[in-house]
């Protein structure tokens, strides 16, 4: 299995992808596989973007309802 991040990377980097062995998880190729075959220091993947969005709380009968149902 290949992830499509070290798919894209291998072909812009020209690296063949039957060659690698993935250290990711389940023996997948990652961009870091990738990176190492060309001779590139990896770089850290991004980190996942906040969306700033936040829960409000549950009022009373909400809450009642939420937990009736469990």
């Amino acid at each position: 299995m290949i992830s499509p991040r070290a798919r894209k990377l291998a072909k812009q980097l020209k690296v063949d992808l039957g060659t690698l062995q993935g250290s990711g998880p389940h023996g997948r190729i990652v961009a870091q596989d990738v990176e190492l075959a060309a001779g590139k220091t990896p770089t850290p993947s991004p980190a996942p973007a906040r969306l700033g969005y936040h829960q409000p709380p549950f009022h009373n009968r909400q809450q009642q309802l939420l937990l009736q149902h469990r």
